[in-house]
């Protein structure tokens, strides 16, 4: 059955480096009865972390990022990857938060990271950061320059359309001021 897995990727990771841990991890969990996932990624302040739900479809799971590692906390992608299998196994209907943590096939007891050793293969890398012209750059300019344009021609139009307003406006005022001349003239 083929089922689809939606990332949604708001880390600084790579999306697919984060959907070959999803991928791997839910062939582990649901092994050949696959369901549709939705799986997002938040940047962490601490350690990963997730939320799932119950016989649902939708996981967070939440990652520190790499300037937040500190030495002592083992390797990233074996959290990573322990931590979805913790997550999906929710998805899959797996309830008992106390059972599921001492189990070393869907939580940390002893012996977890041999559950997980293929993580250790996978690549977590960050993405390239997008490189921004700078300023002073001619195309740059250009298109700043272009921006002003269309700004004063937008608001040369509503300066046209404003005078073209005063002056029907001014036009409709004299009516009514002959109007209440003629009234007061002709009823005094």
């Amino acid at each position: 059955m083929k089922a689809t897995i939606k990332i949604e990727n708001r880390t600084r990771y790579r999306s697919d480096h984060l959907r070959a841990f999803v991928v791997r991890a839910r062939d582990q969990v649901f092994g050949d009865d696959r369901k549709p996932l939705r799986v997002v990624f938040r940047p962490a302040r601490c350690r990963v972390h997730g939320r799932a739900s119950l016989g649902g479809s939708w996981s967070t799971i939440w990652v520190p990022q790499h300037r937040l590692l500190r030495s002592g906390w083992g390797d990233l992608r074996l959290e990573l990857a322990q931590i979805l299998i913790h997550e999906l196994a929710h998805n899959a209907g797996a309830n008992g938060e106390l059972w599921m943590r001492r189990s070393t096939r869907f939580g940390w007891g002893q012996g977890w990271q041999d559950n997980v050793r293929w993580a250790e293969t996978l690549p977590l890398e960050l993405a390239q950061e997008p490189v921004k012209e700078k300023a002073s750059s001619p195309a740059v300019l250009e298109a700043k320059r272009a921006r002003v344009e269309a700004r004063i021609q937008k608001w040369q139009s509503k300066e046209k359309r404003a005078k073209t307003a005063l002056r029907k406006l001014r036009r409709s005022l004299s009516y009514y001021d002959r109007r209440l001349a003629a009234s007061r003239g002709g009823g005094v």
